[in-house]
Parts: C-alpha cells; sequence; structure tokens
C-alpha cells in the first residue's frame, strides 16, 4: 500500500490509470531530456500496444496533483509473464533520440537568420507537430541575447543535438562577474509539455529552504577546482595573475570551419573572441560547489530554481538546483538533489 503522503499513479495513453508502481524520474538539467522508468504487475499488453504510448504521471505528494508531475512517451519496453519494464522520454525526444529524425545543415540547406527559438518552432509545426500537438509552443520565448543559428551547420545530427550545440553561446550579462546562461527546459500541465527558455536566476531570492532539521537528510559536497585560462585556437585568456597555475579550459568556437576554413579570428575578431572567452571563464569559475543532498522536501521545486543551505558549513548559503532525481515505490519516495555544477562547454560565437 502506499503512504498516505504519496500516491503516485500513472495514466497511460488508452490503457488507464496504473496504480502501485515503482521507478524514479530523471530531471537532469543541462538539456537532458527528463526521462521516467517505471516497473508495474499485471500490464498484460504487448511492447507494441505500449510503444510511443503518451504517459502521465502524477506524484500526488501530500495531496491530489491538479497537474502532471511529468508527461512523457515510451520509448522502450520490458515485458515478462509477470511484469512491464518501461522507460519514458518527455516530448523533446522527438527533436533527440533515436527516435528522432536526422537533419543535414549544409550551406544549400541551413537555417541562417534564424534564432533558436526561431528553429524550434519552424521544425516542431512543420515535422512534430502535423497531426497532434506533442510540443506545445505557447510558452516558447527566446534567449536575451538572440543567438543567430547563421554559420552553424551539421552533418545528420538530431534536431537536439543542433539546439544544443548553440545555446551555450546565449549569455545574459550585466558585467564580466553577473553572467547568467540559458537552458531549454519542459514544462508540464494539462496542456501539455511547453518547451521555454530558462535563464539562470540570480542568486538573491530563495524559493526554500534547508537545514539539517528541515529538508536535510545527508547531505555531502566537493569544492570545485576551477578553471582560470580560456583557450580557442591559437587565442589564450588569463584570470588572474601570471605566478598562477593554470587550469585551462577550452573553449570551442561555433564558426568558422564550416566556413570556408576561414579562422576564428579572420570572421569574428580577436578582440571579441577573447570578450567573449573571458565572459565565459568568469561563468564557469562561479560554480564553487557541487551539493547533493538527499531530501525530505522540495519535490516540486524547478531546474534553475534558488534556495537557500543553512547548515554550518562553508556552502552555506544560495544555491541554485541544477538536477534532480525521485524513486518512488510502495515503500515511499526518494528525493536527491544537485545545486550549482552542471558540465559546462565553454563556447565562442
Amino acid at each position: 500500500m502506499q503512504s498516505i503522503y504519496c500516491n503516485p499513479r500513472l495514466y497511460i495513453q488508452d490503457v488507464g490509470v496504473i496504480e502501485d508502481v515503482a521507478g524514479n524520474i530523471t530531471f537532469g538539467g543541462n538539456n537532458q531530456i527528463y526521462q521516467l522508468n517505471f516497473k508495474c504487475s499485471g500490464l498484460n499488453l504487448s511492447e507494441s500496444a505500449l510503444m510511443h504510448k503518451e504517459i502521465k504521471f502524477f506524484l500526488n505528494y501530500g495531496s491530489e496533483d491538479s497537474v502532471p508531475f511529468f508527461i512523457g512517451f515510451i520509448q522502450s519496453v520490458t515485458t515478462t509473464d509477470s511484469d512491464a519494464s518501461l522507460i519514458a522520454y518527455d516530448s523533446r525526444c522527438f527533436l533527440g533520440g533515436q527516435y528522432a529524425n536526422k537533419i543535414n545543415v549544409t550551406d544549400e540547406y541551413n537555417y541562417d537568420g534564424y534564432s533558436i527559438a526561431q528553429f524550434i518552432h519552424k521544425y516542431v509545426t512543420d515535422v512534430i507537430n502535423k497531426e497532434k500537438d506533442y510540443i506545445d509552443l505557447s510558452l516558447l520565448n527566446d534567449t536575451n541575447p538572440i543567438v543567430s543559428l547563421s554559420g552553424s551547420r551539421g552533418d545528420r545530427i538530431t534536431p537536439y543535438s543542433f539546439i544544443q550545440q548553440a545555446i551555450p553561446n546565449a549569455l545574459d550579462n550585466k558585467d564580466y562577474f553577473n553572467t547568467f546562461d540559458y537552458e531549454l527546459g519542459a514544462l508540464f500541465s494539462n496542456r501539455g509539455t511547453s518547451l521555454f527558455f530558462i535563464r539562470q536566476k540570480e542568486l538573491d531570492n530563495a524559493s526554500m529552504t534547508f537545514s539539517y532539521g528541515d529538508g536535510i537528510s545527508s547531505l555531502k559536497y566537493k569544492k570545485n577546482v576551477l578553471p582560470n585560462r580560456a583557450v580557442v585556437d591559437n587565442i589564450t585568456v588569463d584570470y588572474g595573475g601570471n605566478d598562477l597555475p593554470r587550469l585551462s579550459k577550452d573553449v570551442v568556437n561555433m564558426m568558422g570551419k564550416d566556413l570556408n576554413n576561414e579562422s576564428p579570428e579572420k570572421l569574428i575578431g580577436p578582440a571579441l573572441i577573447r570578450e567573449s572567452a573571458l565572459k565565459q571563464l568568469v561563468r564557469a569559475r562561479q560554480e564553487t560547489f557541487k551539493i547533493d543532498i538527499k531530501a525530505t522536501k522540495g519535490h516540486y521545486l524547478q531546474i534553475g530554481q534558488v534556495v537557500r543551505i543553512n547548515v554550518e558549513e562553508e556552502i552555506k548559503g544560495l544555491h541554485r538546483l541544477v538536477a534532480k532525481k525521485l524513486s518512488f515505490g510502495p515503500s515511499g519516495v526518494d528525493l536527491n538533489l544537485t545545486f550549482n555544477t552542471r558540465p559546462l562547454s565553454l563556447s565562442v560565437y
């Protein structure tokens, strides 16, 4: 029997409600597609009857949810005589992954002049939403600054990989020491799954406070070794004095190599490259700690939200949620939250 505090339920299209399920949901952040893994007994349906079906998962933690906690589409099914194990991904799986169409972005066929949001809108409208609205575009926004896809090329890549290549170039900065990046998020509601760009929040307003007496079951953290050099081709940008040992962070130039093999300096100028590299180097240095909390609250926190960690340790203060994983079953729910550090690929556009 499920806990009275948490009664997860799954709804599978054309099947109905399924209770007494066990599994986990990973909200990986950093533009990763969200994933639901679960196992249930007594589901006597063939693999073909389950593949690509829409799933709505309601966590019902503390009360009955009015909107789904997760919406996805089944992409893997393993059945036995007694149970079925399924994997579902959010609707971005139609843009990336093994079931997404590959695209060739060439000098003849490209999205030059499009922003990332304009590309998403066009591709989803023309290819994915032709028969059914798998992705709700009503909340889709653009980054600030807008990132142009001019010059971006790719050979047999998924549309989502094409998007992921461009997103690191969306850096909103007040100055070198206040630089905020974007990621593409998925919001689940009764309308379906909406895609929108999430600007990294400033560390000035906590949505929730965690302490050992309130919300923290266990905690561990690691202090990162911070890069102080950025390198792009023949250009090097350093942070700090010349007597420091250098930890380099490669900077990937998004232009140049596909445009007649021109060097990046010739295309956009060394001064602009150095400025962009310095911004992203400072941005990478802002993530001092990687913090993992086994939590007893915060199940409905969204990726990117800021919390206060109130402990008598050096990590005391405000931190951004970058990933969460929730495991559920008949005995209850386990929640793991990750703050601050996510894989960051420095790039120059």
